[in-house]
């Protein structure tokens, strides 16, 4: 048993958000110091610095004198706010303290609370000249009365209509307006996006909390309006929509929450909401918004035109499209604090203690469930039956799993899969089908990769049973696309990206920044699942996946086969930006009832990925695919197709298992192949197997033995007219014939080999041939000028910021090295060997020609320990270790610059 340790602490609650809420107003005043808070007030700056700090509550009369520093005048909502984080029953507040000396001394360039704009002392304005107060401008909250305003009606200015006062023809007033509904619950995380959104709130007076469903935009908006709602004369109002089914009862649903007297029959519920508003200085939040979109983008742009103080808080699963809109997407939550809330929620339904491995659990069930705050809810109701690990083995299937929420939420709320209905109810039918098949993407996607899984649909291809297509609406609801309704039936490009967007919108598909390749998109795990469920309960998952398979077999058949010349750096990062996605590919077509077709895309993946796994280091990753290919394709060998395919594959995976030294494996495949290419006449084939029969016997120690073979294989290569494959085979020839004190014969390889790079346009091999000529140049004890070792040193690494190829990188400061012993750069020179020894791919083997004997390491090695005595060898050396990839390699290029 392993020591038991308590969750993280949660917090304290509603004291850590009340003293949240004073350092916020603190910095909505002008950051005053405390010294200067202090000068107002009889308290030291010590105590007011205490009182905000969260560590405990204090004392009401700190709190007051803390609200009177800053400006604040009615204080019935603080003292509320206090009552509640003391966990004290409601009261009347307390008499204020008479003042003590003097009023505060104005401050210069005192900012207001809510805007940040300066605002000094002034004379009031006349309420009725419509004059702003001076330096805000107009419709902006007021000093003074804004800061101790409430966030439901304020004490001292009852919300009602009176003759003389804007709605004077309402007839009673039914109730105070609704507030800020403040959940029980602790509010965890999120300080940051509360600030902000507070801060757009000042500069924008209609801001929508976007995002997915169960990301938090409620609890956000409500924990926002509670502190905002303090800067505002007339606080701030709550109307909840998620029950309004119509958008004609829309305004009446705002109506009743603002407490607003019924509708007179002589006017329209908008026009009663107008005049009632006017004049006002309010947060009026609408909550849950999607499925009322164009009527609430309707509404938001009569209040806004028809009042200077009303600002509205929206909250929506999409935005609601009027032009002063401003969004706000509210993120995930990051892993600490996903971990404090799981924790938080847990510890109220079990009192258990959790063990170092539980807490690893726990943080990697949060990281498979995204940050979402309603699945991490979920996921800690299931914490009574389950520990955080066995939770965890069970996330494959979250759907079903996570079904257990909050019996009074809201229907939607209850479960991740009704979270997830609810916005699939509000997709069109298109925005329903492309969901469904972008599932079976992992990583990001591109917009050609989309178009590939894109069709036209059947009837009801993704509902579940029973189910049609959906309208794009609930019940009684209007379809977001400029007040029509979308059928499904065609398709096509345009539709497509009309159905991109809307996921866009829905927060469904997310964007990645372009990196000149174009806009990339990714799905968040628990929206992939659902889509998922969607696609296989519709019959379509096969033929999408197909899809994705033929889709990404294409892109690797195009990269392979321009290989060889410009924009070998680009196809790189292409690659390894779709690997998640070709893993998946290769992965369904390997599977054991793959179609023969589709085992043929997956082999073809795995051979047109060679060059991608040797320039990576990940030559055994490459190995296993290719075996698994060949295996699942050995059925069809009989389909000369299908054999020759095989036949390239074998010398591509005999290729990648000499680097990690698998040496007879590798040689008996590259003979297997080279046979078969013999029958098949595939002179090309033959050529890159006996390169790599050459290879592995070189590997293996035997220099001379290889030189016949590297030779044979060159003039296949020629013979076929494959000059990449020449090139490859002579420079390892040359690299051979140097081990073995040939140098005249190596060059001449090499110039051969240089000139083919060259005719192609060809840059990420180029490096070795680099490196081959800089170990002859050793040799020869050239090491400086134009053309000796340092410079084709630098010819190895310097192409490495585009390639970062770290077999490269090694074999570019291991000759580094052996230049700087050379010249007398004895540190250097260990640094070198250090940082050599941290770029080999952990999987592979020094080929025996890497290091040649004609070099003479071991002598260099053994004067370096001389010179620099052991300890100062072995410190140097792991100096030179830890550096990162980047920085090694060019503080090894300034070394070599310098040293020519």
């Amino acid at each position: 048993m392993g020591r038991r340790e308590k969750p993280i602490e949660p917090g304290q609650g509603k004291a850590a958000e009340f003293a949240a809420d004073l350092r916020m107003l603190r910095r909505r005043t002008g950051n005053v110091p405390y010294r200067e808070l202090a000068s107002r007030v009889p308290y030291s700056a010590s105590s007011l610095s205490a009182a905000a700090s969260g560590h405990r509550l204090p004392a009401w009369p700190v709190v007051a004198a803390y609200l009177e520093a800053c400006g604040v005048t009615g204080t019935g909502e603080w003292h509320r706010r206090w009552r509640q984080a003391a966990g004290l029953p409601p009261e009347a507040e307390p008499a204020a303290r008479p003042p003590a000396g003097p009023p505060p001394r104005p401050t210069a360039g005192t900012s207001f609370p809510f805007t940040g704009s300066a605002a000094g002392p002034a004379r009031a304005p006349d309420p009725s000249s419509g004059e702003p107060p001076h330096g805000l401008p107009p419709g902006l909250p007021r000093q003074g009365t804004a800061a101790g305003a409430p966030y439901g009606p304020p004490s001292d200015a009852p919300w009602q209509d009176t003759e003389d006062g804007p709605g004077g023809a309402a007839e009673g007033v039914p109730h105070a307006p609704r507030g800020v509904p403040d959940p029980p619950t602790r509010f965890v995380g999120r300080d940051h996006e509360v600030e902000e959104v507070c801060r757009l709130l000042a500069e924008h007076r209609l801001l929508t909390l976007t995002g997915v469903g169960g990301v938090g935009k409620t609890r956000l908006a409500q924990r926002a309006a509670r502190t905002a709602g303090l800067l505002l004369r007339d606080g701030a109002c709550w109307v909840e929509l998620a029950e309004v089914t119509s958008p004609d009862v829309l305004p009446y649903a705002v109506v009743e929450g603002l407490g607003l007297a019924p509708v007179p029959p002589h006017t329209t519920p908008t026009a009663h909401l107008a005049d009632a508003l006017r004049g006002r200085e309010i947060l009026l939040v609408l909550d849950n918004c999607e499925h009322l979109a164009a009527a609430c983008a309707r509404l938001a742009h009569l209040l806004l035109a028809s009042t200077t103080g009303v600002r509205l808080l929206a909250t929506s699963r999409l935005p609601l499209g009027p032009a002063a809109e401003r969004l706000y997407v509210v993120p995930p939550l990051p892993e600490d604090a996903s971990l404090a809330l799981l924790t938080d929620r847990a510890a109220l339904l079990a009192d258990a203690a959790w063990s170092p491995d539980d807490v690893e659990h726990a943080r990697a069930v949060i990281r498979r469930l995204d940050g979402l705050p309603l699945a991490i809810e979920f996921a800690a109701r299931r914490l009574r039956a389950l520990s955080p690990g066995q939770l965890l083995d069970r996330l494959d299937e979250r759907l079903p799993l996570l079904s257990k929420g909050d019996p009074v939420a809201p229907e939607r709320h209850r479960s991740l899969r009704a979270m997830l209905d609810w916005s699939h109810q509000l997709c069109t039918p298109a925005e329903q089908r492309l969901w469904a098949r972008l599932s079976v993407f992992v990583g990001s996607i591109s917009l050609e990769a989309a178009h590939a899984v894109w069709e036209v649909p059947r009837t009801g291809a993704e509902t579940g049973p029973g189910e049609g297509a959906r309208t794009g609406a609930g019940p009684g609801e209007e379809t977001r696309t400029g007040g029509e309704t979308r059928g499904g039936g065609e398709t096509g490009p345009e539709e497509l990206l009309d159905a991109v967007d809307g996921l866009i919108d829905h927060s469904l598909l997310l964007t990645e920044p372009g990196d000149g390749a174009g806009r990339r998109y990714t799905m968040l795990e628990t929206v992939r699942e659902y889509g998922r469920d969607r696609l296989a309960r519709g019959g379509d998952l096969d033929d999408a996946r197909t899809r994705h398979l033929l889709w990404f077999r294409d892109m690797v058949r195009e990269a392979y086969e321009r290989w060889a010349g410009p924009g070998q750096a680009a196809r790189l990062r292409e690659l390894g930006r779709e690997l998640p996605n070709l893993r998946q590919a290769l992965e369904y077509g390997v599977r054991e009832d793959a179609e023969p077709a589709q085992a043929r895309a997956a082999l073809d993946i795995a051979h047109g990925l060679v060059w991608y796994w040797t320039a990576t280091g990940a030559a055994e990753q490459g190995v296993g695919w290719l075996r698994r290919a060949l295996a699942a394709t050995a059925p069809a060998d009989g389909d000369p197709v299908v054999r020759a395919a095989r036949t390239r594959a074998m010398w591509a995976c005999a290729f990648l298992a000499v680097f990690p030294a698998d040496l007879e494996a590798a040689a008996g495949q590259a003979a297997e192949a080279a046979a078969r290419a013999r029958a098949d006449g595939d002179q090309a084939s033959v050529g890159w197997a006996t390169t790599v029969t050459a290879l592995a016997t070189l590997t293996g120690g035997g220099v001379e033995e290889s030189l016949d073979a590297f030779r044979a294989a060159v003039t296949d290569l020629r013979a076929a007219a494959d000059r990449y494959g020449e090139q490859n085979a002579l420079s390892i020839l040359a690299s051979a014939l140097c081990a073995t004190g040939r140098i005249e014969e190596a060059l001449v390889c090499l110039e051969r080999a240089f000139g083919l790079s060259r005719e192609q346009d060809e840059r990420w091999h180029r490096p070795y041939l680099h490196w081959v000529r800089a170990k002859t140049l050793i040799v020869e004890r050239r090491l400086t000028g134009p053309d000796g070792a340092l410079a084709h040193v630098l010819g190895v690494l310097e192409p490495q910021r585009d390639f970062a190829d770290p077999r490269a990188l090694a074999l570019g400061h291991d000759t580094l090295a052996h230049c700087a012993w050379l010249l007398g750069r004895h540190r250097e020179a260990a640094r070198l060997f250090g940082a050599s020894e941290a770029r080999w791919p952990v999987e592979e083997t020094r080929i025996a020609a890497y290091r040649v004997a004609a070099l003479d390491t071991a002598r260099c090695l053994e004067e370096l320990r001389a010179a620099l005595g052991e300890d100062a060898y072995r410190a140097a050396r792991a100096e030179g270790a830890a550096l990162p990839a980047e920085e090694a390699r060019e503080w090894a290029i300034r070394f070599a610059t310098d040293a020519m």
